[in-house]
């Protein structure tokens, strides 16, 4: 991968994300090389939000170690490319597992640029930092609607972000239940 091949994906991701997904999984990356891309991304990723989470809240309230926050990084993008990768089969999609990593992984390349933007928000403006925060959720979002249609073959987005939406809450509703039953759920303040 060259810089300007690099600078044409990150473009292309901005204007038109399917056709970035088709670019990238046509790249056909090397195993050895997506590995190496995956464990930098884990640790500039936890690098980063460990530095937006002490520039908004403080250093105080960092609730997860650079090296924890790698290792959560590292499970989610692997977990979430094998969540996409079954129920995406399971409902007529031809995405492979390994696809749907390399597109995750790029997604994720791509939101480290936008948390690195948000702490350049956060100094000029507390509101332009809200913003980027925003959008940042809203372009992940749209990215894996656009990236799991590409992957899988399918031919409507609405669908695609209905699913991937009722997927995300029902996961959230298990993980509460589960974490709730464990004991660990977050205690609200004064109880």
């Amino acid at each position: 991968m060259t810089p300007d091949l690099i600078k044409e994906l990150i473009s292309k991701t901005f204007t038109d994300p399917r056709a970035a997904a088709r670019q990238i999984l046509d790249l056909n990356l090397p195993r050895n090389v997506v590995g190496m891309i995956f464990v930098l991304t884990c640790v500039l990723s936890a690098i980063v939000s460990f530095l937006v989470a002490a520039a908004t809240v403080g250093a105080d309230g960092v609730l997860v170690s650079p090296l924890r926050g790698a290792i959560l990084v590292g499970a989610g993008t692997v977990v979430t490319s094998g969540i996409i990768s079954f129920v995406g089969r399971m409902l007529g999609g031809t995405g492979q597992f390994f696809d749907l990593f390399v597109l995750i992984l790029w997604s994720q390349i791509i939101q480290l640029g936008l948390s690195a933007l948000s702490i350049i928000a956060n100094v000029v403006s507390a509101d332009l930092y809200v913003l980027v925060f925003y959008f940042s959720f809203a372009f992940g979002f749209w990215l894996m609607v656009n990236f799991t249609t590409v992957a899988h073959g399918f031919k409507s987005r609405p669908l695609v972000a209905m699913g991937i939406f009722g997927i995300s809450f029902f996961i959230a509703f298990v993980l509460i239940i589960i974490l709730n039953s464990a004991g660990l759920a977050p205690v609200p303040a004064g109880a």
